[in-house]
């Protein structure tokens, strides 16, 4: 049990760092490709980091309530909300304007830092419950997703181009 439990929380850390790895790792190849500046590109992911520290503690309020929905639910919301975004980032790749792509990118970066405490919830939770589960082998596996995206994802970008980064997100 205890193996089948973390090898499953770890699928869960490896497709968020995935997600990590494209979104954050590759943001300045991906804005630079589509106009921003080196400048723009530091303030974006600032402020997409801010506005998630900001909106964090209303939300970790929310999720202590009891009844609110359960940290499972609120996670998965918390990707369908993303996987919108990012495929409209990639729908408006060539027709968008530079608005319309800052505030995507913008709200995918809010996102994807909001995720990050659900997934870690998520594991406690399941420790808390007396389940089994190996929280280090759950980490492991996300880091070694991280590794494995960023590798694919610079060859992709090589042969395919910086658009290939938000066709990654979507997947």
């Amino acid at each position: 049990m205890k193996k089948h439990l973390s090898v499953r929380y770890g699928t869960i850390q490896g497709c968020y760092w995935m997600g990590y790895a494209a979104l954050m790792g590759y943001a300045s190849v991906y804005l630079l490709e589509k106009g921003f500046t080196n400048t723009q590109i530091g303030l974006l992911t600032a402020v997409g980091c801010i506005v998630s520290a900001v909106l964090q503690p209303a939300l970790a309020s929310y999720a202590d309530r009891p009844e609110s929905p359960s940290v499972r639910t609120m996670l998965l919301g918390a990707n369908l909300i993303q996987l919108v975004l990012v495929i409209s980032l990639a729908a408006t790749a060539e027709s968008s304007s530079m608005v319309v792509r800052t505030l995507l990118y913008g709200a995918s970066i809010t996102m994807l830092m909001l995720m990050i405490p659900f997934v870690n919830s998520l594991g406690m939770e399941t420790i808390r419950q007396g389940e089994e589960l190996d929280y280090g082998i759950g980490r492991g596996m996300g880091s070694v997703a991280y590794a494995i995206a960023s590798w694919l994802l610079g060859r992709l970008t090589a042969s395919f181009g910086a658009d290939m980064i938000p066709i990654w997100l979507s997947r």
